[in-house]
């Protein structure tokens, strides 16, 4: 799935009500998104009131899936400063409630590197989520201009609380909630240790992370086993995933990153320096969640 089936569908609605539009519209301002100059970019598809090239009602911008950071801020400029009314059509295979308050998270945090055009503009956008599965759509209306901070974080509320929800799956939305370590836990160790494995696919797709933390410190270390049996462990802390600063305090992790908790390990004695059982460990888990992910696809895909 990509933005360009949506695309193409939209352009087929259009057709069918008699609307003029184009694609990979020339803008009207010019934006330096990069390079060493400002340079006219290019809306994903513009509708028009008439067959006049300057008569532009609507500019939209698609997406699918959860980009980075960058990637948003660039298309919600075009959006903003073209003083023209936007809509961002976003398209996701999947969803869970963490997938939206991700996708939350990114577009609040490009926003925020455009206050000063959305300050000023008066215009509104609309934003419409699309899930396939389950089948869902997500709509909010933004308004810009004065107070845009604080509107911003009422609208990209994690999950999208309060966005208009709609399609066959809308009266069970959402499912039940999977265990995640938002807050501390009551269970340490001897020492004052939160561990955990943890899924975070934004920083390691294929493994799983040891995560451990005391108090506001925290680290992640990355177990790894090769072919010829030798394990090693690399310890690091995260990273912004827009502003690319270290994240030095556990909390500003857990609300960026919002990871899924996996096991408890605070009771496992066995030191971090033991690559190779926490390696073996790890590999064990990841395989086995890979290969219940598979056979749930391939359950979807014979259902379908």
């Amino acid at each position: 799935m990509s933005e360009q089936e949506a695309r193409v569908l939209m352009c087929v609605l259009l057709e069918q009500a008699g609307s003029y539009y184009s694609v990979e519209t020339p803008t009207a301002e010019t934006y330096q998104q990069s390079g060493t100059y400002a340079l006219s970019a290019r809306a994903d598809l513009t509708v028009h009131g008439s067959r006049r090239n300057g008569d532009r009602i609507l500019n939209v911008e698609f997406k699918a899936g959860t980009p980075p950071v960058e990637v948003f801020r660039k298309d919600l400029e075009k959006l903003t400063r073209e003083g023209v009314a936007g809509l961002w059509f976003h398209t996701l295979e999947k969803a869970t409630p963490r997938t939206l308050a991700t996708l939350a998270l990114h577009i609040r945090d490009a926003w925020s590197l455009l206050l000063e055009h959305g300050g000023i503009a008066t215009h509104d956008i609309d934003f419409a989520i699309c899930v396939l599965n389950p089948a869902l759509l997500f709509t909010t209306r933004l308004t810009l201009g004065d107070d845009l901070d604080a509107r911003l974080h009422a609208t990209f509320a994690e999950g999208l609380t309060g966005w208009d929800l709609h399609g066959p799956d809308a009266p069970v939305w959402p499912p039940a909630t999977k265990t995640t370590i938002r807050t501390r836990s009551n269970r340490r160790d001897r020492h004052g240790f939160e561990k955990w494995l943890i899924s975070c696919p934004q920083i390691a797709p294929d493994t799983l992370l040891h995560f451990n933390r005391q108090g506001d410190s925290y680290r992640l270390r990355e177990f790894s086993l090769a072919d010829d049996g030798t394990s090693t462990c690399r310890a690091f802390l995260a990273h912004h995933p827009s502003a690319g600063v270290i994240l030095d305090t556990a909390d500003e992790f857990l609300r960026l990153f919002a990871p899924e908790l996996v096991t408890d390990v605070h009771d496992d004695k066995t030191p971090v320096a033991n690559t190779g059982y926490w390696a073996r460990m790890i590999a064990e888990q990841s395989a086995e969640r890979a290969s219940a992910r598979s056979d749930n696809e391939k359950g979807i895909r014979n259902e379908r």
